[in-house]
């Protein structure tokens, strides 16, 4: 069963399924549990699941079990979608969030594992299995990282007054080599966390964790620099180096460039003005700020 099939089953069958066909179906289910796990018997499973989303296509026990089928079998991309469908279905149930992040890791996609497991932590925090995945997965990160659920609130548009309009990253956070524009690669846990903030808030179904493509810009890249040397060097430095950010979010994690906006103040917003090395490396630093 291909991708584009589970799609199109789930539309006809929400238009043709009665909802007397539920019960029904939590029996088909009921008797693909007893199958056994050979190859055979998971073939079984899938034709049982198959005609239980026939029956009622609001089934998330239903897409989530065609889901977990279909990893066994190794069949990623439709297990994705699976587990998506039951995520669409009842998206504060944690198992299919697991269930994405399972699939992803067996794809040996760390990032995108992480944040499903935590998406369904949130839902389900005494999951020691997934919590044991996620301190691996954050076994490397560098320390003092602003994590990815103090960075979405900023961005989100419908909050309030006295809510933060910006996270500053400092260069420990996000380094270059001196005067230069390119990312070390110490940064990447931290624009993955950048990354996962605007999937969660923006998304065009949040639960999917997919950011829509079109609409307006939802986050302002801004780069600056301390107060030493000319004007234009400062603006052109941190206009590239927000830049360079950007292009990581796009090219690493799927973020849709439309969406963001690289912006330059140079030197000209410092956050201290004392001439010490401390004061400069505070000032060196990339902001996310929500646009003005």
């Amino acid at each position: 069963m291909t991708v584009a099939f589970i799609v199109s089953l789930l539309l006809s069958t929400a238009l043709q399924a009665q909802p007397n066909g539920c019960p029904a179906a939590a029996a088909l289910i009921d008797k693909a549990g007893t199958v056994s796990d050979d190859p055979a018997g998971l073939t079984r499973r899938l034709a049982l699941y198959k005609e239980a989303i026939g029956l009622c296509a609001s089934s998330s026990d239903a897409f989530n079990n065609l889901g977990d089928t279909l990893e066994r079998l190794a069949r990623y991309d439709e297990a994705l979608e699976a587990y998506r469908q039951a995520i669409a279905i009842r998206s504060d149930w944690p198992l299919p969030y697991f269930g994405v992040g399972d699939v992803y890791r067996k794809m040996n996609r760390p990032d995108d594992a992480l944040y499903w497991y935590e998406k369904g932590l949130v839902l389900d925090p005494g999951d020691q299995r997934t919590r044991e995945y996620v301190a691996a997965l954050r076994a490397a990160d560098p320390p003092g990282i602003v994590q990815w659920r103090t960075i979405a609130p900023v961005l989100d548009r419908t909050r309030g007054a006295g809510v933060l309009s910006s996270v500053a990253l400092d260069e420990q956070r996000i380094p270059f080599d001196f005067n230069q524009t390119g990312l070390r690669s110490q940064a990447h846990a931290q624009i993955r966390e950048i990354a996962f903030a605007l999937k969660d808030r923006f998304a065009e179904t949040r639960s999917l964790g997919v950011l829509a493509s079109a609409g307006p810009v939802i986050a302002e890249i801004a780069g600056h620099t301390d107060r030493r040397g000319t004007d234009p060097f400062n603006l052109r430095l941190a206009q590239q180096r927000a830049q360079a950010v950007v292009d990581e979010l796009v090219r690493g994690f799927g973020i849709p460039r439309a969406r963001l906006r690289a912006t330059s103040y140079g030197r000209s917003r410092p956050l201290c003005t004392e001439d010490t090395d401390a004061c400069h490396a505070r000032n060196r630093r990339v902001e996310i700020r929500r646009p003005q």
